[in-house]
């Protein structure tokens, strides 16, 4: 069986700025749902695996440029669903484009089950990996789809990650997870352990 990759502290730089800059709110059906997506790609360095690739939602729109300048390939736009990130993961896979981590940062606009991660993990075929990250609503509370991460978690050791920020951020004043801007400095030299 092939090894894991460590998912490393890019990953967890992606969450902390994804999920710790200022947004107006997670977007209900509104205005803000037929925005354009906001997107940012990485610079690409001949002979290297191309950069994880982030699909995110309201949450994450304002962390779209530094995450671009943070190594990612970053595509955020509010109402996004898992079913939206399903078909953009299909459309790179069709394309030859995707690349050995997708990043799914969703939870705010609706739920998504386990049978929708077997989908996406099935999409990404069996040599890339899935990183799965928890949302929080405000006032401490789990987003859409947490139970489904946990669980796909735990089925899929060898495919899925869970950037359980959740948790790591639960109880801290600035609700940020202990570490996290020594780990956005260290980028990429610093294994997340989940």
């Amino acid at each position: 069986m092939p090894r894991t990759p460590r998912i490393a502290a890019p990953l967890l730089a992606f969450a902390v700025l994804a999920v710790h800059t200022p947004t107006t709110g997670a977007a209900a059906i509104n205005p803000g749902c037929l925005k354009q997506a906001t997107t940012a790609k990485a610079k690409r360095v001949a002979g290297e695996p191309r950069p994880p690739y982030v699909i995110g939602d309201s949450v994450m729109v304002n962390s779209v440029p530094l995450l671009g300048r943070a190594g990612f390939d970053a595509d955020a736009k509010p109402c996004r669903s898992f079913g939206d990130a399903q078909r953009m993961i299909a459309l790179k896979a069709r394309n030859g484009t995707l690349p050995t981590v997708t990043v799914v940062a969703l939870g705010a606009n609706g739920p998504f089950t386990v049978k929708d991660i077997q989908r996406a993990l099935r999409t990404i075929g069996p040599k890339r990996y899935l990183a799965l990250l928890t949302a929080r609503f405000s006032g401490d509370r789990p987003g859409y789809g947490e139970a489904a991460i946990y669980t796909a978690g735990k089925i899929y050791t060898k495919r899925a990650r869970v950037l359980d920020w959740v948790t790591r951020s639960t109880g801290t004043r600035t609700g940020l997870p202990p570490m996290a801007s020594i780990s956005v400095r260290r980028r990429g030299s610093r294994p997340i352990r989940t």
